[in-house]
C-alpha cells in the first residue's frame, strides 16, 4: 500500500475520517482513532487513547502485557504521552485493505476491552455494545 490507497480503503469503507494524507483521525462509533503513513519508514500506525497512564494500577499493567502476548492479536497495548494506547503497527507496502480494516478493528477491540477481557478479537466477555455502535461494526463486518 501507499499512502494514497490507504486513504482510497477508508473512502471505500465509507470511514467518516478528516486530516492530510498521511496523518488521519478516525471516527469510528464512539472511538477517535489516529492513524499515521510512513513511506519513508514503511510503516503504518493505527492507535487510539484508553485511559491516562496515572489512572492504571500495577494488576492492570501486568494484565496488558499478559493480554499483549495471548489475547491482544495484531494490535498491543502501548505507553504513549501519558496515556495507554491501543496500537496497531503493519508494514506499509506489503499492507492489503483487508488487514488496514482487520487493525482498526483490533484497535477498538482492545481499546473497548481493556478492564475486562483485554482482547484484540471482537469474541469473548467483552462489555455489551452500544445500540449505534453495534450497527457500525456491522456495517464493517
Amino acid at each position: 500500500m501507499t499512502t494514497k490507497k490507504v486513504q482510497r480503503a477508508l473512502d471505500k469503507a465509507g470511514y467518516h475520517y478528516e486530516g492530510e494524507p498521511g496523518a488521519w483521525l478516525l471516527y469510528e462509533s464512539k472511538y477517535i482513532l489516529l492513524l499515521f503513513s510512513d513511506e519513508t519508514e514503511n510503516r503504518l500506525r493505527i492507535f487510539t487513547p484508553v485511559i491516562e497512564s496515572n489512572e492504571i494500577g500495577p494488576q492492570q499493567l501486568e494484565q496488558m502485557l499478559t493480554a499483549n502476548f495471548l489475547d491482544a492479536q495484531d494490535a498491543r497495548y502501548s505507553l504513549h504521552e501519558g496515556f495507554v494506547v491501543s496500537l496497531f503497527t503493519h508494514p506499509l507496502r506489503s499492507m492489503t485493505r483487508e488487514q488496514l480494516y482487520d487493525g482498526i478493528q483490533q484497535v477498538i477491540n482492545l481499546s473497548r476491552s481493556f478492564g475486562s477481557s483485554y482482547s484484540g478479537s471482537s469474541a469473548g466477555p467483552d462489555p455489551p455494545l452500544e445500540k449505534e455502535e453495534d450497527e457500525a461494526l456491522k456495517k464493517r463486518t
